[in-house]
């Protein structure tokens, strides 16, 4: 996952530009610095979506190294957590 919100992250400048020439299209008026639409709402909801995939997956890579790491004390921890019920 943390690819995907790369990818995303990288290609908001791209979603930024497309976006303001629909704005320049649609309503004669737009910023001059495209990079400004990324605090607007659709390109700002690439962004959260984009660093939400970020933080997953980043965090699903630093669980599996410790869960392989620490894989006979999470089971002796588990085994023992279930015996005492």
């Amino acid at each position: 996952m943390s690819g995907v919100g790369a990818v995303l992250c990288c290609l908001l400048p791209l979603f930024a530009s497309i976006y303001q020439q629909s704005e320049a299209n649609t309503w004669s008026s737009w910023y001059t610095n495209a990079n400004d639409y990324i605090t607007e709402w659709p390109i700002f909801g690439i962004l959260i979506i984009a660093l939400a995939l970020l933080f997953i997956g980043i965090t699903g890579l630093i669980l599996s190294f410790l869960q392989e790491k620490y894989k006979d004390k999470i089971s002796a921890i588990i085994s023992d957590w279930f015996s005492g019920w």
